[in-house]
Order: C-alpha cells, then structure tokens, then sequence
C-alpha cells in the first residue's frame, strides 16, 4: 500500500502470514481465495481514501509450483479445500510436488472433496481387501466403491477386490473415473481416435473421447499436428490439477468455492 508514492503497507499473501499491523485479523490462510482484495479506511474522523493503481499479484498457495505450467489450477485446488499437500518439517512450508504421479488414494480424496465432502457412513467392512477401515483416506474410498466411480481389480479365483492405493492411477484410468464422477453422461464416441495412441477398441476409449469433448484433456500435440494422449502414463498432480479445474469450468464439480470464506467468518 502506497501513500503519496511512499510505501505504507506490504502484505504477501503466503500461508499462515499475520496481517501486518493488525494482530486480530484473520491471517493469510483465512484470506485463501486469489483475485479478490477488500480495502478499508479506518479512523475516528473517516478520512477520506482514494485508493489509485491498486495491483494484486496472486501468490501462488504452495512455494514449489512457482513457474509451473498449471500453477493457477494448482492454487485454485487449494483454494477451494481440495488439496492441502505437505507440510515441509524443515522449513514449515506447504509443498504440492507437482510433478510427482498421484496416487490412487489420494485421487479418491481429492474426488471426495470436489463433490463437497457429501455425507457418507463408511461401512464396517472394507470393500477392497488391501484397503483398511483405519487407513488414511478410507472414507473416500469407500465412497467412490459406493458411487461407482471406482470398481478396482476383482481376483476371478477368490472374488476379492483390490483398490492398490499407493499405486500410481494412470492417465486412462483417470479418465474413466472423472467420466462416472459426471455421472456418465450420454456421449457417442467418434469412430476416428483423437489421439494417435489410442485406438477405439482400447480401453477407457469413449472416457477418454469424453474428456476431450468437454475440453478437460488436450494431450501432447506434435510437430506434425497430431496428438497423443499417453493412456497409460501415470498421472502426475499438477496435471492432475489442471484436469479436476477444467472439470469444474466445465459444470460437473460441487464443490463449494466459498467455503473458505465461510469458515474464515
């Protein structure tokens, strides 16, 4: 903030930040939401304040996506409560690891929480045999068993389900499930592929189509103008973001995007 041309005020909206000066305000992580600023003019005699070339830059919410290809969507899943990532012992800073694949778990966390964290009982008894009822994320599992976004792998000799959470999910697999979480729109899938990897008899093909339909996916285009999509390369979580934001534009999210503003009062 700037008076007469002399700085007054400076505020970096990074995580768990005092507002400067102002012990009682609610701190940066209660002020999460980016592209919105509130000014205010405070004293007895109501002075009166213009405010003149105001600039917001957004902080991007976690350190390690500074200069990522999809740090607007990365910031904005943070935002809205879906993720929260990790807090580094070391530093105390919260870190997102784009970069990293996604693991199964924690793609089902994150499709939880994209439907607004719905009221679910987990049952007493797990669904998938490699999945406990006291392991982190299990409710969220069990809810996408339940709402049949995922289906696991079924062993033909015992009939028991496996979830392999710790598994990376791979880009088709992802697919398939953001095509149920919509819940499964009519789609015809074209006869031609839209990628040059990927045929019409594979599998997870129409999901795959669906999502590019709806302008969720895009792929790798070539030299040449064709794309590919890579069906089979686990998904890593900046991509991830990307895909869960464009989910939303597209109109198939719940998630509540005022939540935090909400919950800060």
């Amino acid at each position: 903030m700037l008076r007469n041309d002399e700085v007054i005020n400076t505020y970096t909206n990074l995580p768990d930040v005092a507002f400067p000066g102002r012990p009682n305000d609610p701190d940066s992580s209660s002020r999460g939401l980016t592209g919105y600023v509130g000014l205010q003019a405070h004293g007895a005699t109501q002075d009166v304040v213009s405010f003149r070339n105001v600039r917001v830059q957004e902080i991007p919410a976690f350190p390690d996506v500074v200069g990522n290809l999809f740090v607007r969507e990365i910031s904005w899943l943070a935002n809205v409560g879906v993720t929260t990532g990790w807090v580094d012992e070391t530093t105390g800073l919260r870190e997102y690891r784009p970069l990293a694949p996604i693991a199964r778990d924690a793609m089902a966390a994150f499709l939880y929480r994209l439907a607004n964290s719905p009221e679910f009982d987990a049952p007493d008894v797990s669904p998938f045999v490699d999945v406990a009822t006291d392991d982190q994320f299990y409710t969220e599992i069990a809810w996408l068993e339940s709402e049949g976004i995922a289906t696991g792998w079924v062993d033909p000799a015992t009939g028991d389900a496996e979830f392999r959470p710790l598994e990376p999910i791979n880009r088709d697999a992802m697919a398939a499930f953001l095509y149920r979480a919509a819940d499964e729109p009519a789609f015809e899938a074209p006869p031609l592929s839209p990628f040059t990897d990927l045929t019409p008899q594979d599998q997870f093909f129409t999901e795959i189509s669906w999502l590019v339909s709806e302008g969720i996916s895009f792929g790798w285009l070539g030299n040449d103008g064709t794309a590919i999509y890579r069906p089979v390369t686990p998904i890593a979580r900046d991509a991830m973001a990307a895909f869960l934001y464009r989910f939303d534009d597209a109109g198939f999210s719940d998630v509540d995007v005022f939540a935090s503003v909400r919950a800060a009062g």
